[in-house]
């Protein structure tokens, strides 16, 4: 099948499962970053040293084909409250069964939205990949799905509350669908869907997402094309939201790599953003761009210079300057 059929599809099917061998082990991104410009005055010039993400794994084997993860993150949320401490909660809780590349797992898990889209990005210890960094859906749910090899490319399938990490508040589920196919050698395409329905009498909009991947590989040059389209609909309001990105890594030499995205709303984002390390507008349409380096200095060190801007548009061209942050991250695994 070569490197883009196989290769590819099971490096995203097994991003969020189970290591080979049993015990603990984790992970963490650790920056020190500078707000250079920013869209609220007071904010430009804060600086500091942060643990952005910290991951403890553990994984067992329970029986013959049968395994069990738990997964503890803990993360610096918030620059502007001096109060804010890292807070650990669970992140994966999961019973996973396989035979042969499939896999059928129940519990808290990895979702299909951005499996693979994150796994070709490659850089979540940079930035989260598009979709989640803009809230169009959860990298977790509570609930069944089944994964693996379909032909030359892959399936992904998930039934879930529709919560994320956090308890279900209503009957209905969501559904999770994601397809991958290789096209010869050096292109893959992606296919996703989800839907969850709404309830009119508690105001809580459906939600229907179709999205779009294409990753390109062209030697040392891999680039990722990926579209998105959400419908939020309560049977009052309807609400279209978008996304476009496009992302790439260029590997320079044996231990350098050269790194960007750019990210296009084309409306604005009524979701909340609840990143503050990436500030942005809400009532604004932002384009972020992201620059960098990636400098492996060990097997289990990396350090990633990177800049990051996101500039607005806004319909009554009142929109606020650009924010500019400048980070160093040293990405650990352990």
């Amino acid at each position: 099948m070569g490197y883009f059929g196989r290769t590819a599809m099971l490096i995203a099917l097994t991003a969020s499962t189970l290591s080979a061998a049993d015990g603990w082990t984790g992970l963490a991104f650790t920056d020190y970053y500078y707000i250079a410009g920013h869209h609220i005055p007071s904010s430009v010039g804060q600086n500091g040293f942060q643990f952005r993400r910290i991951y403890l794994t553990y994984t067992t084997s329970v029986a013959e084909q049968l395994t069990a993860r738990l997964r503890f993150e803990g993360a610096s949320t918030d620059f502007t409250n001096r109060g804010a401490k890292i807070t650990p909660f669970v992140k994966d809780a999961y019973l996973q069964w396989s035979r042969g590349e499939h896999k059928l797992t129940f519990g808290l898990s990895g979702t299909p939205t951005w499996a693979l889209v994150e796994a070709h990005w490659g850089y979540r210890s940079v930035k989260k990949s598009p979709q989640d960094l803009h809230q169009f859906g959860s990298s977790r749910d509570f609930g069944i799905s089944m994964r693996g090899p379909l032909g030359k490319g892959g399936y992904f399938v998930m039934l879930g509350n529709g919560a994320g990490i956090s308890s279900e508040t209503n009957r209905y589920k969501k559904v999770y669908a994601a397809l991958n196919y290789p096209l010869g050698t050096r292109v893959n395409v992606e296919g996703y869907v989800d839907y969850e329905p709404g309830d009119e009498g508690r105001g809580l909009f459906s939600v229907f997402t179709l999205q779009g991947h294409v990753q390109v590989y062209l030697g040392a040059l891999q680039v990722g094309l990926l579209a998105l389209r959400q419908t939020l609909d309560n049977s009052t309001i309807i609400y279209n939201r978008g996304l476009f990105s496009v992302f790439g890594r260029w590997k320079l030499s044996e231990k350098w790599t050269g790194l960007g995205r750019i990210d296009y709303l084309p409306r604005i984002n009524i979701i909340s953003n609840k990143s503050p390390n990436t500030p942005v507008w809400l009532i604004g349409k932002p384009l972020v761009l992201i620059a960098g380096f990636d400098y492996r200095v060990a097997e289990g060190l990396n350090l990633l210079p990177t800049v990051e801007r996101v500039t607005y548009r806004s319909d009554d061209g009142q929109a606020p300057s650009a924010d500019l942050t400048l980070k160093l991250t040293g990405y650990v695994r352990f």
